[in-house]
């Protein structure tokens, strides 16, 4: 009975019958799918959140978390797909989110690939930051409120977000930060942010001694962070010029800068084309918001 009852709990990794279809649906081989389940199961029992289900083996929610990531598709769409209940789905995908969040975490912080140098103008250049608008409905109660919400360059109710992309292919984003009102500037949540990327930027010994002097790897922003270095001391800066200010023997330079802050605005783009996902999880509340934008920053490059 035992063994019959595996066999069904066991249906969403039975459906998928090669590495290919693994790859093409989830971003990881069979073998992946396995390691990465094993490391979310010590997570949850480390935490002790295990809430095991007795209609869903862990496996399962762990394929079917990464297929919501990689699709976006609605909760009752991957039910149909499996033969679950939508309440089921949804109550497995939320058993999934915290610990995955952990483990992927302190995977990233403990096996970190060294960062590469390019032949070029700005070598150092790492990440890219950015920040953008993501529409949400207009708030209901007080009407300070809902002003706050409102992104007057835009023209719309937003929340936004901040992301550091890597400048290096794959141009994977390595940091999302919480998200802010729409009527807040970047910059202005960039100076609360930026700490966060100050260790990550520190150079090993030996890349200081064989790249240049400088201690840190730099990032690459827009010309709204120009001059404002006081602000933000830690950090490595190299913005854009604003295009009116820009000296013709200038325009080469400026030219590499844009085309590495390229790599953010082109992970905006393609995070927008799920846009639909967003407005489910504002929905289910801001911290859901926050740890599943997370997940997307995770598996979209």
């Amino acid at each position: 009975m035992w063994l019959n009852s595996q066999k069904i709990l066991q249906i969403c990794y039975q459906f998928f019958d090669s590495d290919n279809s693994f790859l093409q649906h989830l971003n990881f081989t069979k073998d992946e799918i396995i390691i990465l389940h094993h490391g979310i199961e010590g997570i949850m029992n480390q935490t002790g959140k295990r809430k095991r289900s007795l209609k869903m083996c862990s496996l399962d929610s762990v394929i079917i978390f990464f297929l919501l990531l990689k699709h976006g598709h609605e909760f009752k769409l991957i039910a149909k797909i499996f033969g679950f209940t939508t309440n089921l789905i949804q109550k497995s995908i939320d058993r999934m989110r915290s610990p995955f969040y952990q483990y992927l975490s302190q995977k990233w912080w403990n096996y970190r690939k060294p960062l590469i140098a390019m032949e070029v103008n700005y070598p150092y250049l790492s990440l890219a930051i950015n920040s953008t608008s993501l529409k949400v409905f207009r708030p209901h109660g007080i009407e300070s409120n809902a002003k706050k919400m409102y992104d007057s360059k835009n023209k719309i109710n937003a929340i936004k977000k901040e992301v550091a992309v890597m400048t290096t292919p794959l141009h994977y984003a390595l940091f999302s930060q919480k998200g802010f009102l729409g009527s807040e500037h970047d910059f202005s949540a960039f100076k609360r942010n930026y700490i966060n990327y100050v260790d990550y930027l520190k150079k090993l010994l030996s890349e200081e001694k064989s790249l240049d002097i400088d201690s840190r790897w730099g990032v690459v922003l827009d010309s709204g962070y120009l001059d404002n270095s006081c602000e933000t001391p830690e950090l490595r800066k190299f913005a854009m010029n604003r295009p009116l200010l820009v000296k013709p023997d200038e325009i080469h330079y400026q030219s590499e800068l844009a085309s590495k802050r390229g790599c953010v605005k082109r992970f905006f783009g393609e995070i927008k084309k799920i846009i639909f996902y967003f407005s489910l999880n504002l929905q289910m509340g801001s911290q859901s918001f926050q740890y599943r934008f997370r997940y997307l920053c995770l598996f979209n490059k």
